[in-house]
């Protein structure tokens, strides 16, 4: 007799301690320009009568750095291997408790590549890389998307034709 339950897709977890940085400690600390000619590489959607991928680009103007001083000791949900996420990167434990909080010194810092209204360009949909617009093709194959092709202009949905 069989219960439904499998190990693989839900292994028993136990608590372990952990240190992270607390996502709303994260705080602007810089802006930097890039040259003209940066894009940002975004898979649009699977056409059917096309047979192929669409990829749109925009322009990237620069980079976003950021900064944390904070250090957060939790207590929180790992599996048998001591991995504190899922295969696809969500924390087994969304709601760890906090234990201890200390300063960070120096910094926690991080960067993200802006989109054209300079706010992170992982943000938006789709989102693959940044790149010189020369290098979008190599920015797409190792996505797997090497044969996508540029949106066509003016290109609608298939599905959403007499919608609007």
């Amino acid at each position: 007799m069989s219960t439904g339950y499998s190990f693989d897709d839900n292994p028993p977890l136990h608590t372990v301690q952990a240190q992270r940085i607390p996502n709303d400690s994260w705080i602007l600390a810089g802006m930097e320009t890039l040259p003209q000619g940066w894009v940002n590489v975004r898979i649009w959607c699977y056409d059917e009568t096309l047979n192929r991928d669409l990829y749109v680009t925009d322009e990237c103007p620069g980079i976003l750095h950021f900064e944390s001083s904070v250090t957060e000791t939790v207590l929180q949900d790992a599996d048998p291997d001591g991995s504190l996420f899922t295969e696809y990167g969500d924390p087994w434990d969304d709601q760890p408790v906090v234990i201890a909080t200390q300063l960070a010194d120096p910094p926690h810092r991080h960067r993200h590549y802006a989109d054209s209204d300079w706010k992170p360009a992982l943000l938006g949909g789709g989102y693959l890389g940044t790149c010189p617009q020369m290098f979008v093709r190599k920015v797409l194959a190792e996505h797997g998307f090497a044969n996508a092709i540029p949106r066509p202009d003016g290109w609608r949905h298939p599905e959403m034709d007499g919608v609007f």
